[in-house]
């Protein structure tokens, strides 16, 4: 799975893109600014800056040995913690490693030739930058060339999804699965039902889901995702059989951020719906 679709798979994959957008940059600007404040202070009042910068000192390594107790408790006490600490560790890594230069290679390309396959390449590339707002008007005159390429509708509903457009995204995607129900190793179907759930269809999503599960096995996601569906349809006990999948325990191979945090996820969900749930429901 591309960076761009592991954004796509973590709830509130936005509000934590923004964050990761804007953090790195708030933490430079503080560091930048603070020496401009102590000199500035120090040209009139210099024993008031240096009081200043001491209390400032002693103030941040309080909050930091606090800071650290509170990590240290979250990380014993609430297992999705240091799983999302991984997360956003790995998508931070993976927007600085974002790379524009196919992209604007793709571009350069199409003032010389426009054609269905490199406008599609274009906004590949644009998504793979963690762009979908650039990706969308390629992806869009993809399709106005040849609306029989199935890639570009594909990563349309991609891009679509991406920015929050629910029902245009599921249009796309049903188109897709309509015509290839395999495409993407069934990342179509996937998305398709992850659409409805975001989109407030739980029934149409836990259908979707489930065909997903039967054709192509699933994963740690996906299940997580189906145990949701099941549980927004009282189904307690098929939400149980689903969140066990999600939450088993990895074994030897190591999980990557995103299989990790669904898995604890789905270990907190458990809680909610114990086994007994399960054997009172087989009764």
């Amino acid at each position: 799975m591309d960076t761009n679709e592991e954004a796509r798979a973590l709830p509130g994959a936005r509000p934590l893109q923004r964050l990761l957008r804007a953090l790195p940059r708030a933490l430079l600007w503080a560091v930048a600014c603070w020496p401009v404040v102590i000199l500035g202070v120090g040209m009139s009042r210099p024993l008031e800056a240096v009081a200043l910068h001491q209390s400032t000192m002693q103030t941040l390594g309080v909050a930091l040995r606090w800071g650290a107790i509170v990590v240290l408790a979250l990380a014993v006490l609430v297992p999705p913690f240091p799983a999302g600490i991984r997360v956003l560790l790995a998508r931070l890594v993976a927007r600085l490693r974002a790379d524009r230069g196919p992209f604007l290679h793709a571009i350069g390309e199409l003032r010389h030739l426009e054609t269905a396959a490199r406008q599609l390449e274009a906004g590949r590339a644009a998504l793979g930058a963690m762009d979908a707002r650039a990706a969308i008007p390629h992806l869009v005159r993809a399709l106005a060339l040849d609306p029989e390429l199935i890639a570009a509708r594909y990563q349309l509903g991609l891009a679509l999804l991406d920015r929050g457009a629910l029902r245009e995204a599921a249009g796309a995607l049903h188109h897709v699965v309509d015509r290839d129900p395999t495409h993407a190793f069934g990342g179509a179907l996937l998305w398709l039902a992850r659409c409805h759930q975001l989109g407030g269809n739980p029934h149409e999503a836990m259908a979707l889901f489930g065909r997903h599960e039967r054709e192509h096995g699933g994963n740690r996601r996906s299940h997580y995702w189906l145990a949701q569906s099941r549980a927004a349809c009282a189904d307690r006990a098929g939400a149980h059989a689903a969140f066990a999948i999600a939450a088993a325990p990895r074994g030897k191979q190591r999980l990557s951020a995103e299989e990790g945090w669904y898995r604890a996820l789905a270990r907190v969900a458990l809680w909610r719906f114990p086994a007994a749930t399960t054997r009172g429901a087989a009764r």
